[in-house]
């Protein structure tokens, strides 16, 4: 699979760049007049414009490989939304999507720093250390950030990792009284997917967590609540069969990339 890339800067987009979501109807219309209207599940799309200014040399030299790679609108790729929490379900630790160590409880329902009860509490019961993770379908080859807001009554350290099976990083947290959020960016020098990102408990820890987000950036931006469908496109293609660049000055290029993804639901 190919992968949509980064630009040496750690982005996946330059700012502002617009994204549209383009739902279908089927329209029957019989002899008489009347007319039935139905939404198709099956017919929606994605669409993000992408526009660059200010490219060096190298970056878009990336660009154009991967556009004459792919052939334009010939073959697929995966895009990780820059606008989009890449994890699936962020508020929800108890689906499938997660997979926790057995002795590591979550309870959802507990209050969040936005005073509602979308946090949820991780419970470590066991002596040794517990995990919760979720492998997102994306490369090792670029930066990502992970970012969540903790809080715990006793003061505890806690583990974000990134990981393949080739090679990971870890950083190393606290959690406090009062909620406060955190982030770490990881680079693996891999090429390898998925990604697995995952949130270690010490032994006997209890951990209230909130707002889990994954992007591919280097830094953390507000956070958005995901339900199945992460921000992760693995049939995107261009909606364009030719890349036009423009030359501002000595490693000044400019140029525009539209990508398309069909969606379900």
């Amino acid at each position: 699979m190919r992968y949509y890339p980064q630009l040496s800067t750690g982005a996946m987009a330059h700012y502002p760049f617009a994204k549209r979501r383009r739902n279908r109807s089927i329209v029957n219309q019989a002899l008489d007049g009347s007319s039935t209207k139905l939404y198709d599940a099956n017919g929606g799309e994605i669409e993000w414009d992408l526009s660059y200014r200010g490219l060096s040399q190298n970056e878009m030299e990336g660009l154009r490989t991967f556009f004459t790679d792919v052939e334009g609108r010939l073959e697929s790729f995966t895009f990780a939304d820059p606008s989009d929490n890449l994890l699936a379900w962020s508020e929800g630790l108890n689906q499938p999507v997660w997979v926790r160590d057995g002795l590591l409880q979550a309870t959802e329902g507990i209050v969040d720093p936005m005073g509602t009860t979308r946090a949820t509490r991780l419970s470590n019961g066991a002596q040794t250390e517990q995990s919760i993770r979720q492998a997102v379908a994306v490369t090792g080859a670029h930066y990502y950030c992970l970012s969540l807001h903790l809080r715990s009554i006793t003061p505890a350290t806690v583990s974000l990792t990134a990981f393949t099976d080739q090679a990971g990083q870890t950083a190393v947290v606290s959690a406090r009284s009062q909620w406060r959020r955190v982030e770490s960016t990881f680079t693996l020098n891999s090429n390898l997917a998925p990604v697995r990102f995952q949130i270690e408990l010490p032994a006997a820890a209890m951990v209230d967590v909130f707002g889990l987000q994954v992007e591919a950036q280097i830094t953390a931006s507000p956070y958005k609540k995901t339900t199945l469908q992460g921000g992760v496109y693995p049939e995107s293609r261009f909606n364009q069969d030719e890349l036009i660049v423009g030359a501002q000055g000595p490693d000044d290029y400019e140029t525009r990339l539209q990508v398309i993804c069909g969606i379900k639901g």
